[in-house]
């Protein structure tokens, strides 16, 4: 892929759910078409989203004359994780070889500071990828 960074759950999980919304992205490529049947083309489809994140007590706390006083520090461990899921799916044809892919992806995140986050994720994904060899021509009859 050209633009990697465009589905870059798929190639670190550690990256699913990082952004605050829920992400659908589609490509698909057909280059070199003047090779016909044998040109390749490739198809990638991504959905990422949050599945949960920390409560923002500055704007949505207990109403006090000092927000700033609700310290995100003292809040427990397991309310400051930030969790993520993803799925995707890819198909490729180049030439003989032809794949299909289908994986999902989960992260944890966990804010280190107020600018920084430790996250890791976890990726599966199942590929099948074949080679058709019948309309090979080796130069023999």
């Amino acid at each position: 892929h050209v633009q990697s960074f465009q589905f870059a759950s798929v190639y670190n999980p550690a990256f699913t759910g990082v952004e605050r919304v829920s992400d659908l992205r589609l490509s698909y490529r057909h280059q070199w078409t003047g090779y016909g049947s044998m040109a390749p083309r490739f198809f990638n489809a991504s959905y990422q989203t949050r599945l949960s994140e920390p409560p923002d007590l500055e704007h949505n706390g207990l109403r006090v004359s000092n927000p700033s006083a609700l310290r995100q520090s003292e809040m427990p461990f397991g309310k400051k994780l930030i969790t993520g899921f993803g799925g995707h799916i890819f198909q490729s044809s180049v030439g003989v070889l032809q794949s299909l892919g289908i994986g999902i992806t989960g992260s944890a995140q966990y804010p280190v500071s107020e600018n920084v986050r430790v996250s890791v994720g976890l990726g599966l994904i199942v590929h099948d990828q074949r080679m058709d060899l019948t309309d090979v021509y080796l130069g023999r009859d």
